[in-house]
């Protein structure tokens, strides 16, 4: 059985304070430690810096890391390709969240760029941020340039990846840590330029470049691909997203 822990649920859920969590670990033959407080770039250039998303994350991590040390439970951290690039604060935490894993025999995973559908507009990440501006308004307003190259994964491609880590943890656990990717880089104008075409939004470019990454770009390594490979484009993944929103927003 799944049991999952999401502050979206209740308060109870909160992992910064909830007397659950050290049941719901001791219950549990395998965690995935998921949750952090973030989102799109405009999030993260807004809050990044903030007591308040430094305080989130520190607390977070110091009680899951302790109910895992607790109780000895394999585990994987969700960490990002971001976790080098100690310029950011988020990047910082990632890092610092890798350090903990390490230290407990865990196993962090790095993502590139998750997609699927979100529903807190505050946090929306780039696709859903393009996708929602271009049902609403008919145009896509491009925070940047749009030069900048992302790798993009499907979340159910990423969640079948995460299965099968978790599958063959034993053999990973050596590994400093696994990158989790598609493997493909698209121009974040690319994206604009497919969502403009499925929905017939107009695009908007920015004179500014990209302030969060700051043009650098990491490449994930490939060892998960003996093991799994992605199977959902990212054209299709777009559209999947697009009939998604519809559906749950816009549906009569």
């Amino acid at each position: 059985m799944i049991e999952r822990f999401d502050l979206v649920l209740g308060e109870q859920f909160d992992l910064r304070t909830s007397s659950c969590l050290n049941e719901a670990v001791s219950k549990s033959d395998f965690v995935f430690f998921l949750a952090f407080d973030v989102g799109g770039s405009h999030y993260l250039q807004a809050y990044q810096q903030t007591y308040g998303f430094l305080q989130n994350n520190t607390e977070l991590m110091s009680k899951v890391f302790a109910s895992l040390k607790h109780h000895r439970t394999p585990f994987v951290f969700a960490s990002s390709q971001m976790s080098s690039m100690v310029f950011s604060a988020y990047g910082a935490l990632k890092n610092v969240g890798e350090f903990y894993t390490s230290s407990l025999k865990g196993l962090s995973v790095r993502f590139w760029n998750v997609y699927g559908y979100e529903t807190d507009p505050k946090k929306y990440h780039v696709i859903s941020d393009f996708l929602h501006g271009a049902i609403k308004f008919k145009t896509i307003n491009m925070r940047t340039s749009g030069k900048e190259e992302r790798d993009f994964l499907y979340g159910t491609d990423c969640a079948n990846a995460l299965m099968v880590v978790m599958d063959n943890f034993q053999t990973l656990q050596s590994k400093s840590h696994i990158d989790i990717a598609s493997f493909k880089w698209t121009s974040i104008l690319e994206i604009a330029s497919t969502i403009g075409n499925l929905t017939g939004a107009k695009i908007l470019q920015s004179k500014y470049e990209d302030k969060i990454q700051q043009g650098q770009q990491n490449q994930p390594k490939n060892d998960i691909l003996r093991y799994w490979k992605p199977q959902i484009s990212i054209k299709e993944g777009i559209s999947r997203v697009y009939q998604e929103i519809l559906s749950s927003e816009y549906a009569d």
